[in-house]
């Protein structure tokens, strides 16, 4: 099932990728109040205001201006951090990433040694994750193909993810990695699932959270 995909590719992940911190949350090291730690908050202001305005107006219409003015910095403060407004876009994609693998991961390593609880464990978790704050699904799934530079690195997020369930499946399942179903399958699932969530973050889809977890993991 697309499901078991799923969790087999979160297994991956946690046997194979360091665990990212989000920048959100990430704490300076302390310096004595000195000009990294105060560099470091600035920068979690930045990407926190970003994802708002993101979640808010999307990509097309974030200006640095507007950051930094809803942030209450300096101009010249972004620059301390990012290189260019793309470049604090993809780092706002990024941290969502890394809000929600380490609770998955943690989910599956919690969960009972069968394939069925490994794969609620995976897909309750994220959904749930994305789906208390709807913002995340626009940000993180849906709002990205209206930038190039974001939809470029979406693309790159779902490619990884497909090819990390076809690598997982194929041990799992014991299917060849080169069967010809298993790659394009891997794919369709991926994709599958994003557009569940997109399609219900819409209103496209009456469900409740657990109707769509439910049918998700099905």
């Amino acid at each position: 099932t697309g499901a078991s995909y799923a969790a087999g590719s979160a297994r991956y992940h946690h046997q194979t990728m360091a665990r990212p911190t989000p920048a959100t949350t990430l704490k300076p090291e302390p310096d004595g109040g000195g000009v990294a730690a105060r560099a470091a908050v600035r920068r979690q202001r930045l990407v926190a205001v970003a994802f708002e305005l993101l979640a808010e107006k999307g990509a097309s219409d974030v200006t640095v201006r507007e950051v930094c003015s809803r942030a209450k910095l300096n101009p010249r403060y972004f620059y301390e951090s990012f290189a260019d407004l793309d470049t604090l876009l993809v780092t706002v994609l990024d941290d969502q990433f890394a809000q929600m693998l380490p609770r998955v991961l943690a989910a599956i390593d919690a969960a009972a040694d069968h394939e069925p609880d490994k794969t609620d464990a995976a897909i309750r978790t994220g959904f749930t994750h994305l789906t208390e704050d709807p913002r995340r699904i626009r940000v993180l799934l849906a709002d990205p193909l209206g930038n190039e530079t974001l939809a470029r690195r979406r693309q790159q997020l779902v490619r990884f993810a497909a090819e990390q369930m076809a690598d997982q499946a194929s041990q799992f399942y014991g299917i060849p990695r080169d069967a010809p179903l298993l790659r394009s399958t891997s794919y369709l699932l991926t994709g599958g699932l994003i557009e569940l969530l997109i399609a219900w973050n819409n209103g496209s889809l009456p469900l409740t959270v657990e109707q769509l977890i439910a049918d998700a993991a099905a």
